[in-house]
């Protein structure tokens, strides 16, 4: 009888142990996007390749945003994190504290290298407009900032990052297009 249910066993745990490797090999990284605009971009990138949260949801200022306990959990776990920059997110000093260097924290403002325009008036008068995705030349160079982030983090997934991001693109083409 023992011995029987030891060779039931063995196969037992040596499915238990394979399953468990494949769950760790299809793991989706996790990604967090400052709001929902870049939230928006992200996933048109990433789609299902990676886990997705957006911080500040869909209606939030995201000028005035307190960060709540649900965002300080997904900063723990993020692997990558992107956010405008140029001052739009002031509440990004406490993602940097939380985060460290546990994981790159990209200002896609700053990185796409798109032409900016300086604020005329108010507090930040002179400063970089952080507005870029209003543009939809912006919005394109945005997405090719994205792309290789998450190619680099994600390989395996790297040819459909790069697909998307030329099909919303081509997308942004278009509208520029017709807007001018």
């Amino acid at each position: 009888m023992r011995s029987i249910c030891r060779a039931c066993l063995w196969p037992v745990l040596l499915l238990t142990t394979m399953l468990g490797s494949v769950q760790a090999a299809i793991a989706k990284p996790k990604v967090v996007a400052s709001f929902s605009i870049l939230g928006d971009l992200v996933h048109q990138v990433g789609a299902d390749d990676i886990e997705l949260v957006t911080l500040a949801p869909a209606g939030a200022d995201v000028h005035e945003w307190q960060l709540s306990p649900d965002n300080f959990i997904a900063l723990e776990d993020a692997e990558l994190i992107f956010y405008n920059g140029y001052q739009l997110e002031p509440w990004m000093r406490q993602v940097h504290a939380t985060v460290g260097n546990r994981a790159p924290l990209v200002p896609l403002a700053v990185a796409s290298e798109y032409p900016t325009h300086p604020i005329i008036t108010g507090e930040y008068t002179g400063q970089p407009d952080p507005h870029l995705w209003l543009d939809p030349r912006a919005t394109t160079a945005y997405l090719n900032v994205i792309a290789t982030w998450l190619a680099e983090l994600h390989p395996e997934a790297a040819d459909r990052f790069h697909a998307r991001t030329e099909s919303a693109s081509a997308t942004l083409e278009a509208l520029h297009a017709e807007l001018n």
